[in-house]
Protein backbone atom coordinates (compact mmCIF):
# COMPACT_ATOMS: atom_id res chain seq x y z
CA UNK A 1 0.00 0.00 0.00
CA UNK A 2 2.30 2.65 0.76
CA UNK A 3 4.49 1.45 -2.56
CA UNK A 4 1.39 2.18 -4.12
CA UNK A 5 0.99 5.96 -2.47
CA UNK A 6 4.82 6.43 -3.58
CA UNK A 7 4.46 6.14 -6.93
CA UNK A 8 1.46 8.70 -7.22
CA UNK A 9 1.95 12.17 -7.72
CA UNK A 10 0.68 14.96 -5.24
CA UNK A 11 -2.02 15.62 -7.97
CA UNK A 12 -3.41 12.46 -8.14
CA UNK A 13 -3.28 11.81 -4.58
CA UNK A 14 -5.59 15.08 -4.09
CA UNK A 15 -7.62 14.15 -6.83
CA UNK A 16 -8.23 10.28 -5.17
CA UNK A 17 -9.03 12.48 -1.43
CA UNK A 18 -11.55 15.10 -3.35
CA UNK A 19 -13.39 11.98 -5.10
CA UNK A 20 -13.90 10.20 -2.53
CA UNK A 21 -14.90 13.07 -0.43
CA UNK A 22 -17.57 14.06 -2.81
CA UNK A 23 -18.60 10.58 -2.96
CA UNK A 24 -18.87 10.55 0.74
CA UNK A 25 -20.55 13.45 0.86
CA UNK A 26 -22.88 12.71 -2.13
CA UNK A 27 -23.81 9.74 -0.91
CA UNK A 28 -24.15 11.25 3.05
CA UNK A 29 -27.05 13.60 1.47
CA UNK A 30 -28.77 11.36 -0.77
CA UNK A 31 -29.52 8.28 2.01
CA UNK A 32 -29.24 10.94 5.02
CA UNK A 33 -30.27 13.99 4.25
CA UNK A 34 -32.46 13.54 1.78
CA UNK A 35 -35.20 11.49 3.06
CA UNK A 36 -35.35 14.13 6.45
CA UNK A 37 -35.86 16.74 4.25
CA UNK A 38 -38.86 14.64 2.24
CA UNK A 39 -40.67 14.38 5.57
CA UNK A 40 -40.50 17.85 6.80
CA UNK A 41 -41.87 18.75 3.57
CA UNK A 42 -44.74 16.55 3.43
CA UNK A 43 -45.59 17.56 7.24
CA UNK A 44 -45.06 20.61 6.57
CA UNK A 45 -47.79 20.09 4.08
CA UNK A 46 -49.94 18.38 5.94
CA UNK A 47 -49.94 20.76 8.51
CA UNK A 48 -50.96 23.51 5.67
CA UNK A 49 -54.01 21.39 4.41
CA UNK A 50 -54.92 20.43 7.99
CA UNK A 51 -55.03 24.33 9.04
CA UNK A 52 -56.89 25.17 5.76
CA UNK A 53 -59.38 22.52 6.68
CA UNK A 54 -59.71 24.01 10.36
CA UNK A 55 -60.10 27.97 9.13
CA UNK A 56 -62.20 26.39 5.90
CA UNK A 57 -64.49 23.85 7.61
CA UNK A 58 -67.55 25.31 5.94
CA UNK A 59 -65.33 25.42 2.68
CA UNK A 60 -64.96 22.15 2.82
CA UNK A 61 -68.27 20.64 3.84
CA UNK A 62 -69.42 23.02 0.28
CA UNK A 63 -66.86 21.62 -1.82
CA UNK A 64 -68.30 17.99 -0.47
CA UNK A 65 -71.56 18.87 -1.25
CA UNK A 66 -70.86 20.19 -4.87
CA UNK A 67 -68.96 16.74 -5.00
CA UNK A 68 -72.43 14.80 -4.38
CA UNK A 69 -74.13 16.90 -6.50
CA UNK A 70 -71.85 15.96 -9.90
CA UNK A 71 -71.83 12.24 -8.65
CA UNK A 72 -75.82 12.25 -8.72
CA UNK A 73 -75.80 13.98 -11.68
CA UNK A 74 -73.55 11.49 -13.77
CA UNK A 75 -75.50 8.91 -12.30
CA UNK A 76 -78.53 10.63 -13.38
CA UNK A 77 -77.09 11.06 -16.85
CA UNK A 78 -75.64 7.68 -16.84
CA UNK A 79 -78.89 5.85 -15.71
CA UNK A 80 -81.72 8.41 -16.08
CA UNK A 81 -84.12 8.00 -13.05
CA UNK A 82 -84.38 4.19 -13.00
CA UNK A 83 -80.83 3.10 -11.30
CA UNK A 84 -82.12 2.39 -8.39
CA UNK A 85 -85.18 -0.14 -9.93
CA UNK A 86 -86.05 -3.34 -9.95
CA UNK A 87 -86.36 -4.84 -13.47
CA UNK A 88 -89.97 -5.02 -13.86
CA UNK A 89 -90.55 -1.60 -12.16
CA UNK A 90 -87.77 -0.62 -14.78
CA UNK A 91 -89.71 -1.88 -17.91
CA UNK A 92 -93.38 -0.02 -16.82
CA UNK A 93 -91.11 2.86 -15.99
CA UNK A 94 -89.47 3.14 -19.10
CA UNK A 95 -93.11 2.25 -21.37
CA UNK A 96 -94.45 5.29 -19.65
CA UNK A 97 -91.69 7.49 -20.23
CA UNK A 98 -91.69 6.62 -23.99
CA UNK A 99 -95.83 7.04 -24.11
CA UNK A 100 -94.96 10.20 -22.24
CA UNK A 101 -91.68 11.37 -24.65
CA UNK A 102 -93.86 10.37 -27.71
CA UNK A 103 -96.85 12.66 -26.92
CA UNK A 104 -94.73 15.48 -26.30
CA UNK A 105 -92.85 15.54 -29.29
CA UNK A 106 -95.53 14.53 -31.91
CA UNK A 107 -94.61 10.65 -31.91
CA UNK A 108 -97.31 7.87 -32.24
CA UNK A 109 -95.92 5.00 -30.02
CA UNK A 110 -96.68 2.00 -31.90
CA UNK A 111 -95.64 -0.72 -29.54
CA UNK A 112 -93.16 -1.53 -27.03
CA UNK A 113 -91.69 -5.16 -26.22
CA UNK A 114 -89.40 -5.84 -23.79
CA UNK A 115 -87.09 -8.36 -24.79
CA UNK A 116 -84.40 -10.48 -24.45
CA UNK A 117 -80.38 -8.81 -23.53
CA UNK A 118 -77.25 -10.61 -23.52
CA UNK A 119 -74.00 -10.44 -20.78
CA UNK A 120 -71.78 -7.95 -21.63
CA UNK A 121 -68.59 -8.33 -19.65
CA UNK A 122 -70.25 -7.57 -16.00
CA UNK A 123 -73.41 -6.06 -17.31
CA UNK A 124 -77.00 -7.18 -18.49
CA UNK A 125 -78.53 -5.83 -21.58
CA UNK A 126 -82.07 -4.32 -21.10
CA UNK A 127 -83.39 -5.02 -24.24
CA UNK A 128 -87.03 -3.31 -25.59
CA UNK A 129 -88.16 -3.66 -29.17
CA UNK A 130 -89.95 -0.21 -29.90
CA UNK A 131 -91.85 0.83 -32.89
CA UNK A 132 -92.96 4.17 -33.24
CA UNK A 133 -94.87 6.63 -36.46
CA UNK A 134 -93.81 10.46 -37.03
CA UNK A 135 -92.23 12.74 -39.22
CA UNK A 136 -88.68 12.83 -39.61
CA UNK A 137 -87.69 16.26 -37.22
CA UNK A 138 -90.45 14.45 -34.79
CA UNK A 139 -88.47 11.44 -35.02
CA UNK A 140 -84.85 13.17 -34.28
CA UNK A 141 -86.92 15.39 -31.38
CA UNK A 142 -87.93 11.97 -30.05
CA UNK A 143 -84.63 10.51 -30.08
CA UNK A 144 -82.86 13.34 -27.92
CA UNK A 145 -85.69 13.42 -25.31
CA UNK A 146 -85.32 9.76 -25.08
CA UNK A 147 -81.30 10.46 -24.27
CA UNK A 148 -82.45 12.81 -21.85
CA UNK A 149 -84.85 11.29 -19.73
CA UNK A 150 -83.73 8.01 -19.81
CA UNK A 151 -80.08 8.20 -19.61
CA UNK A 152 -78.03 6.38 -21.20
CA UNK A 153 -79.46 4.20 -23.94
CA UNK A 154 -78.42 2.54 -27.00
CA UNK A 155 -79.51 1.91 -30.09
CA UNK A 156 -78.60 -1.57 -31.17
CA UNK A 157 -80.28 -2.01 -34.38
CA UNK A 158 -83.47 -0.14 -36.14
CA UNK A 159 -85.37 -0.26 -39.71
CA UNK A 160 -87.00 2.88 -40.86
CA UNK A 161 -89.63 2.27 -43.88
CA UNK A 162 -91.99 5.70 -45.23
CA UNK A 163 -95.83 4.81 -44.80
CA UNK A 164 -96.60 6.55 -48.03
CA UNK A 165 -94.10 7.22 -50.35
CA UNK A 166 -95.82 9.13 -52.72
CA UNK A 167 -95.68 12.51 -49.75
CA UNK A 168 -93.23 15.00 -50.30
CA UNK A 169 -93.13 14.57 -46.70
CA UNK A 170 -93.93 11.47 -45.62
CA UNK A 171 -94.35 9.94 -41.73
CA UNK A 172 -91.35 6.99 -41.03
CA UNK A 173 -92.34 4.19 -39.36
CA UNK A 174 -89.24 3.03 -37.09
CA UNK A 175 -88.72 -0.18 -35.72
CA UNK A 176 -86.20 0.00 -33.01
CA UNK A 177 -84.03 -2.13 -30.65
CA UNK A 178 -83.56 0.23 -27.43
CA UNK A 179 -81.16 -1.07 -25.07
CA UNK A 180 -80.09 -0.10 -21.49
CA UNK A 181 -77.34 -1.86 -18.85
CA UNK A 182 -77.26 -2.73 -15.94
CA UNK A 183 -74.42 -3.72 -13.40
CA UNK A 184 -75.10 -8.01 -12.83
CA UNK A 185 -75.02 -7.32 -8.94
CA UNK A 186 -78.29 -5.12 -9.57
Amino acid sequence: MVALLDRLTTRQLALIMGGALVLFTTTSFSHLIWPRIKGYRAALNSYTVLEQALSGGNLLEQQLDAARGAIEALGRRLHGDMADLPLNQMEAYIIGRLQRISWETHMELVSVRPGEGQTVLMFREVAFQVEVTGTYFDFFNWLRAVERELGFVVVKQFEISATDRREANPRLRVNLTMVTYRALSS
